[in-house]
């Protein structure tokens, strides 16, 4: 597929109706068709998401500066490091509103061959966040696991992640994701996704399909 990207999708959130509007600049993700690209790897640089709120305008969901995933297989000789950083801005539901929070965040560990062909990841993750929802310091280091099961072939792949953040102030994070991505030609694919989050006494399910066009 060609690196630049757009797309469209839309969803629920906890039974609220959504669109999403998407743009990247460059170049992979992991659920990306792997034809042509690093097995395993995922390079986004300047991705943006934006949702059209009615009254509003467009309200920023995400931004990627740069996000970089790296989980290389480990056998009997080669034993390489798994390995993840982010730069950017996320929206993050704390004490009861959903923030627009600046995130650093990285990780390392090791991924293993897993079952039906896929791949199995394990990291300690730690983040820097900066977010307007905390209650007392608004700059906060957490740290926590991600666990996730990765499996890419021709016209599908399908990424189930787990990750926990404790905070130092007292904020405790989980999130389960799954996400399934079908590439219908070499630049246009579909992907589906279900994420569910917790946020100390907060909980909140999404489910969103979007149609993706790579030029």
């Amino acid at each position: 597929h060609e690196t630049a990207l757009v797309a469209v999708g839309g969803g629920a959130q906890d039974g609220k109706w959504f669109s999403d509007l998407e743009a990247r600049i460059a170049y992979h993700d992991l659920l990306d068709a792997a034809a042509g690209y690093p097995p395993a790897t995922s390079l986004n640089m300047g991705r943006l998401v934006v949702r059209p709120l009615e009254g509003s305008g467009l309200q920023l969901q995400t931004l990627d500066l740069l996000e970089i995933t790296s989980v290389p297989l480990r056998d009997e000789f080669f034993k390489p490091l798994a390995w993840q950083t982010r730069v950017g801005l996320d929206r993050e539901w704390t004490n009861g509103n959903e923030e627009l929070a600046l995130q650093g965040s990285g990780g390392a560990g090791a991924s293993y061959p897993g079952f039906f062909d896929g791949q199995l990841t394990g990291m300690i993750v730690a983040q820097l966040e900066h977010n307007p929802g905390f209650t007392d310091s608004k700059l906060d280091v957490g740290a926590g696991i991600s666990l996730g099961y990765l499996r890419q072939a021709a016209r599908t792949s399908m990424l189930v992640q787990l990750q926990t953040l404790n905070f130092i102030g007292g904020t405790d994070r989980v999130q389960i994701e799954w996400q399934q991505n079908f590439a219908l030609t070499t630049n246009n694919a579909l992907r589906i996704s279900f994420k569910h989050s917790v946020d100390d006494s907060d909980s909140i399910n999404e489910a969103s399909l979007g149609y993706r066009f790579y030029f």
